[in-house]
């Protein structure tokens, strides 16, 4: 699938699961900590591409780059609600900048296939709160960043922590030189001023857990 085409699939695919849970007299949740003591639902990521000269062997450590410089940057987009950050740190959800292929814990994966062969890398840091359209395509300008810039893993600090509360992220993303130049000021700013005041309500509230179902209704 394209990039269009895999944020089509994602929404249709959540409203057909909703629709056909409330037909059974069910509710479908996709908020990435539903229940507080239950893992959480993560929203795994798969990328992959290729050029008339090079092969997706030979992108794999250049995407991977690109998108791990600027991860933290993008996390508001990744990780958009207060609930996100009940799940990052539990379970084997990621809440720091990690790489490799064999550890099914890191915040980015890149799977061997057989003999040894690379052809995608798996973000694991994203959750079904996030607009994907958003998400894949800050994703793809990282990605491209990393390709004509030719940059290595060698260059990134891993091991550095994720933000650990919707505030955080709100603060690294309204810095971002990479975030600014991404997405149009007018829609940045409706999405940052629509996030503080989730953030503010959540602060407010005295039940995480009742706020996070009131939360559910705009998680579609």
């Amino acid at each position: 699938l394209g990039p269009t085409e895999a944020a089509d699939t994602l929404i249709t695919f959540k409203s057909m699961i909703k629709l056909l849970a409330f037909r059974s007299g069910l509710f479908a949740s996709f908020l990435p900590k539903p229940l507080f003591d239950e893992s959480g639902s993560g929203l795994h990521i798969s990328i992959s591409a290729n050029t008339e000269k090079k092969s997706f062997e030979d992108l794999e450590e250049n995407i991977s780059a690109g998108i791990l410089k600027h991860i933290k940057e993008m996390q508001l987009f990744l990780n958009p609600v207060v609930n996100s950050y009940e799940r990052l740190g539990s379970d084997g959800a990621p809440d720091e900048i990690t790489y490799g292929s064999s550890n099914r814990d890191l915040l980015m994966r890149v799977p061997l296939k057989e003999g040894g062969r690379k052809n995608r890398v798996e973000l694991r840091l994203a959750d079904s709160a996030s607009n994907p359209y958003l998400a894949i395509h800050l994703l793809l300008k990282a990605s491209e960043e990393g390709i004509e810039k030719d940059l290595r893993i060698k260059d990134i600090e891993l091991g550095k922590r994720l933000s650990s509360s919707l505030r955080e992220a709100i603060r690294e993303a309204e810095s971002s030189e990479f975030i600014n130049s991404s997405i149009p000021k007018s829609l940045l700013k409706c999405f940052i001023e629509a996030k503080l005041t989730d953030s503010d309500k959540a602060e407010k509230s005295e039940d995480k857990k009742a706020f996070a179902r009131e939360m559910e209704l705009l998680v579609t």
